[in-house]
């Protein structure tokens, strides 16, 4: 049987409206602070909730803001150290406690990588060790990996099977809330993975 996985980024407010019962496992892209606010919507349906986490984006000292479009929250972080858009350090933790929530990787920097190249592939090697740094350093444990972009690396691949981590953004293919509401999703912030070739 192929499960219906649900993937979500920004919790929109017309959400709660949905009947999402027929799922079975909610996906969350990016630790945006508005999945935080609103978890209650996914807990009262008691399946298992995966927040995929990049440690570069983690809100430290910052007012969270309320509701921030993921590509719209990159920016800010990137551009202008602002990143009132996503989970704190703090959040993260609480979230972990909680019955049926899971905290998986997405990289630390959640870049966008065009091909396998061997700039790539050694980037991309560094940029999970340090996820797997930052979350042992700060002791939170993780048992699973999405893809940024949705993009396969055979690199990030392997590194998952070392881990025995459980993998998600590729098979089965998540399905994204934005169908559910008719709404579009355009993953506009890959244009600068397109023309920088390192962020620090």
């Amino acid at each position: 049987m192929t499960l219906r996985i649900l993937e979500i980024h920004q919790v929109y407010k017309e959400i709660e409206d949905l009947d999402l019962s027929n799922f079975d496992i909610f996906t969350f892209d990016d630790g945006l602070y508005s999945q935080y606010k609103n978890i209650e919507i996914f807990l009262r349906y008691k399946k298992p909730l995966y927040f995929f986490i990049s440690p570069f984006y983690i809100r430290e000292d910052q007012k969270p803001s309320d509701f921030e479009f993921s590509d719209i929250a990159q920016k800010n972080a990137l551009e202008k150290n602002d990143k009132s858009g996503f989970m704190s350090l703090n959040e993260i933790k609480e979230i972990s406690k909680i019955k049926n929530v899971h905290i998986g990787g997405h990289s630390f920097l959640h870049k966008y990588y065009k091909n396998n190249s061997v700039i790539d592939i050694k980037d991309s090697l560094q940029d999970f060790n340090n996820m797997i740094d930052y979350f042992n350093t700060n002791r939170i444990y993780i048992d699973s990996f999405c893809y940024p972009y949705n993009n396969y690396l055979y690199s990030y691949h392997q590194k998952c099977k070392s881990y025995n981590f459980k993998e998600f953004g590729i098979d089965p293919v998540r399905i994204p809330v934005e169908n559910l509401l008719k709404m579009e999703r355009k993953n506009v912030w890959i244009n600068y993975w397109q023309i920088e070739t390192c962020l620090v």
